[in-house]
């Protein structure tokens, strides 16, 4: 092998580093500010306990995203005189950044505290920022709340009974045993 046999390889790499360059420039200049400003107008448009947030943990590493708010999850425990409300931690709809410019859509589910787990993230898509468009955000915020009202409204492979354990015995609690 020879030394200019390098040279297609040498190449490739640049395009790579330029096609990151060009990818980060695209977020930062132009997809972010529609990110941003789309999910904002949904929000106004409808409210229903959500906030959108803007990552910046660094430079070309951040992102933004469409959370639903913590809220009470309606599940009441009473231990001697004290009540525990827990609280339903919301999901979120997440553009995150990679290391490379690449914009990964990620749904993140919401938990019970204490009671229900919180779901792995499920990878919607990952998408160059030029390809971030305003119908797509809107697309995956449907999706987004197709998956929510899926959540709330299963328990398969869930322990969540009302049930919590005492002592090694599984008690029942229900609101009407709290309040007499």
């Amino acid at each position: 092998m020879k030394i200019s046999d390098l040279q297609e390889n040498i190449g490739n790499y640049e395009s790579a580093l330029n096609t990151i360059i060009r990818k980060r420039e695209t977020w930062q200049n132009e997809t972010q500010g529609l990110l941003i400003k789309t999910l904002n107008e949904v929000v106004e448009n409808y409210k229903i306990n959500w906030h959108v947030q803007t990552v910046e943990l660094a430079k070309n590493y951040g992102g933004g995203n469409l959370a639903l708010k913590s809220r009470p999850a309606g599940i009441l425990k009473k231990d001697g005189d004290s009540i525990k409300n827990y609280i339903t931690k919301g999901g979120g709809l997440i553009f995150s950044q990679a290391y490379n410019g690449d914009i990964f859509v990620i749904i993140s589910y919401p938990h019970v505290e204490d009671i229900v787990k919180q779901a792995n993230h499920e990878v919607l898509k990952r998408l160059k920022p030029s390809q971030i468009t305003r119908d797509l955000i809107l697309q995956k915020v449907s999706i987004f709340l197709q998956r929510m009202a899926e959540w709330e409204g299963d328990t398969q492979g869930s322990s969540l009974g009302f049930k919590f354990a005492k002592d090694d015995e599984m008690q029942y609690v229900d609101e009407n045993y709290l309040f007499k």
